[in-house]
């Protein structure tokens, strides 16, 4: 492992995961990651929304429970069902059509899910999938070099962060 002492440097190591002690540390360093990755390019489909831009097939991670509507491809556009269902904090879901009033997402996991969500939802509800909270990762594997944030502050009202890149044997 090795002392990273500059945020840019996540992005000249190429590191796209990260775990965090903080909320804040983890929205600040997935918006540095995002805005270097290479994302599948959509003519059209790109929304942005609090200066994130979001992009089709992009990958969000629910930050809370919500409560969202279900939906399926129509003919036109997508209809909506009469049901509803909670979308679970930690979950992995893909954008899979955007615009500037709501997201249709779905379950990465079970591809037959797909729900609507209003864009103030995604802005408030979902975080960026790259960098998760401690807690959040627990028991998770991370099978890539990863960059550890706030590994060395003395408490956790510290304002700023520490940079540790972790490269895998």
């Amino acid at each position: 492992s090795q002392v990273l002492h500059d945020v840019n440097d996540i992005n000249r190591k190429q590191i796209t995961r990260g775990i965090s002690l903080k909320n804040t540390s983890m929205r600040t360093v997935n918006e540095v990651i995002h805005k270097a990755y290479r994302h599948k390019k959509h003519t059209n489909h790109a929304v942005t929304l609090n200066n994130i831009t979001y992009h089709y097939g992009g990958k969000l991670t629910c930050k809370q429970s919500i409560k969202a509507k279900c939906v399926e491809k129509a003919t036109q556009g997508w209809k909506m069902l009469n049901k509803e269902m909670r979308l679970h904090t930690n979950y992995v879901y893909e954008i899979i059509a955007m615009n500037q009033e709501r997201f249709i997402l779905q379950d990465v996991l079970e591809t037959s899910v797909q729900v609507y969500v209003s864009t103030y939802q995604i802005a408030v509800g979902f975080a960026l999938p790259y960098v998760n909270t401690v807690h959040a990762t627990q028991g998770a594997k991370i099978g890539q070099p990863f960059v550890v944030v706030d590994c060395f502050s003395p408490r956790a009202e510290d304002v700023g962060f520490t940079l540790q890149a972790v490269e895998q044997p």
